[in-house]
């Protein structure tokens, strides 16, 4: 039942976090970084620290196995969705009104908006792969990115009309 709600309401913040601040507030210059993790990788992980105790108190890394930047990540977002992405370069990145935006038309909170956006500014990299010592990876390895994609898009299609613009957009 945790994992059931883990995975219901990752995939609704993710899906709206991603279709909403991804599309606006990000930087395109090529030189932040991340490391997407499909998110039943992140729930198969979680689940197994939760069963292995000697996790406990420590921190790791977990990401999948595509390396981009936020730009090529809309970019590739965008084709496997089928829709038509525009970037619009401003000179100013301003994470408050940002999380002003998304905190007024998703169902995140401002507060969680804000940190969230400013987020994007950071290159998020895995430097350690240790949670390997103490559970496996998920069954076939991680995710890669345009897998996850269809993966999180299937979820949402399955979840019908009525719940998919609450859950997934």
């Amino acid at each position: 039942e945790v994992v059931e709600v883990l995975e219901r309401e990752t995939h609704r913040f993710v899906g709206t976090y991603f279709e909403q601040v991804g599309s606006g507030w990000v930087r395109v210059d090529g030189t932040v970084f991340a490391q997407p993790i499909a998110v039943g990788d992140v729930i198969a992980y979680l689940a197994g620290c939760l069963e292995e105790p000697r996790t406990a108190g420590k921190t790791f890394d977990i990401g999948g196995p595509d390396i981009m930047t936020y730009k090529e990540m809309m970019e590739r977002f965008a084709a496997l969705e089928g829709k038509r992405l525009w970037i619009i370069p401003v000179p100013v990145l301003s994470p408050w009104l940002s999380s002003l935006w998304v905190g007024g038309i998703t169902p995140v909170p401002g507060a969680l908006a804000r940190p969230l956006v400013e987020s994007l500014r950071n290159t998020v990299v895995c430097r350690e792969h240790d949670i390997a010592a103490y559970i496996p990876d998920p069954p076939g390895g991680v995710t890669p990115y345009d897998a996850a994609v269809e993966l999180a898009d299937a979820f949402c299609r399955a979840s019908g009309p009525e719940r998919t613009a609450a859950i997934c957009y």
